[in-house]
């Protein structure tokens, strides 16, 4: 192995030193000492879905850490990257904890089937309990700049030492799952779109508007309004009994105008003028 490769390794080790025996991820420590409980990955979403692939698909749902690490291409399966992957598919929640084998977990199976992948996606990224706690902290408003975001990271017992990766895979992890999708300077959880989400979710007047009108037309402007872009907009509007301020409400229409040029295009298509009647001659 060359130096450049080994001290990569090393340094690679040396992040692992916070992650517990399970290999849940990383749990961070705070200026005082304490382990945190907000713990987080060293790996994004994407990374810890290709993990749980590999295992169903070419090990049947279960396999040793040897052979899984061969499968990534590592030859140790103690080294520090392959570790850092396991640990983040850990986290969240698409490998089990099952001691001696690597087991893939129901969120695994649903983040691989095309039908319930975006509500798995969604779920798995607020598994991961730093992701979720900042969630909370800027649920559908306008989150800081990059040294904010590692300030609020290193409040929550992130160490200054591993901030800005931690920041790097809650970025790449929240785009993954969609929480983008509407702006990407804001955290708005997606709409799932799945089968059993919708129907939880409906109200008696969307059962009325549904049984109203069954036209052709009907059946495609319910298709457009569950577009998870207009969704997303619909749940940045805040409840009639909170303030709403002119900026930001210029800031949503500013972002509706762009989601509907997205949803139904930008080109305007207007109608020929039509041409005046003739007038007889006099």
């Amino acid at each position: 192995m060359m130096a450049a490769d080994q001290d990569e390794q090393s340094e690679a080790l040396a992040s692992e030193r916070d992650v517990p025996a399970s290999g849940r991820g990383a749990s961070a420590k705070s200026p005082t000492g304490k382990r945190s409980e907000l713990a987080y990955p060293y790996d994004d979403l994407e990374s810890a879905e290709e993990i749980a692939r590999i295992v169903h698909d070419r090990f049947g749902g279960e396999c040793d850490p040897d052979q899984l690490a061969a499968a990534l291409g590592h030859a140790n399966p103690r080294s520090g990257a392959f570790t850092s992957k396991l640990g983040a598919a850990r986290r969240f929640g698409l490998i089990g904890p099952k001691r001696g084998a690597i087991e893939i977990t129901a969120l695994g199976l649903r983040i691989l089937s095309d039908e319930t992948r975006r509500a798995a996606r969604i779920e798995a990224f607020l598994e991961v309990p730093l992701f979720s706690a900042l969630f909370e902290a800027y649920r559908s408003s306008v989150l800081p700049e990059n040294a904010g975001l590692e300030a609020r990271m290193r409040s929550l017992g992130v160490p200054t030492k591993g901030v800005t990766n931690a920041r790097q895979v809650f970025q790449r992890s929240a785009k993954q799952a969609g929480f983008f999708e509407v702006n990407p300077d804001r955290l708005v959880k997606p709409a799932s779109m799945s089968t059993s989400n919708s129907t939880q979710a409906a109200t008696p007047l969307d059962e009325q508007q549904k049984n109203q009108d069954t036209s052709p037309a009907g059946s495609h402007n319910e298709e457009m309004v569950g577009h998870p872009l207009l969704v997303g907009l619909w749940k940045m509007l805040p409840p009639e009994t909170q303030k709403f301020p002119k900026s930001r409400r210029e800031t949503w229409l500013q972002a509706a105008a762009l989601n509907l040029d997205l949803v139904y295009g930008s080109e305007d298509h207007a109608d020929p003028p039509r041409s005046k009647p003739s007038q007889p001659d006099s």
